[in-house]
């Protein structure tokens, strides 16, 4: 994980929904593509790019495949970074789980 990773989801363990919007967020991010941009690209609605980067829509294969493909990378390079954030998120639910409650 980048050091300046920001989490941006609650104490509970992380959805899948959740980690590819996380991962899909952070590869357009990195290739500078707006919502925008993507969703043009893909003939889709930016609202539908928000949705998926906010984890509250399932993306298909098919879908997973096009962006993957628009932002330079492959299908199996999201969905493996897609697991690094989920697994990242539960480490951290772990470790504030046993940490002492202040108060």
């Amino acid at each position: 994980m980048p050091k300046n990773y920001m989490l941006s989801f609650g104490n509970i363990g992380m959805e899948l929904n959740k980690a590819f919007g996380e991962a899909l967020r952070l590869t357009r991010r990195a290739t500078k593509i707006s919502q925008e941009e993507l969703a043009e690209a893909l003939n889709i609605q930016q609202s539908a790019i928000s949705r998926l980067e906010r984890g509250l829509v399932s993306p298909t294969l098919e879908t997973i495949d096009r962006i993957a493909s628009r932002l330079g990378t492959t299908s199996s390079a999201l969905i493996l970074q897609t697991e690094q954030i989920r697994s990242y998120a539960d480490s951290l639910k772990k470790v504030q789980s046993r940490s002492p409650k202040k108060g």
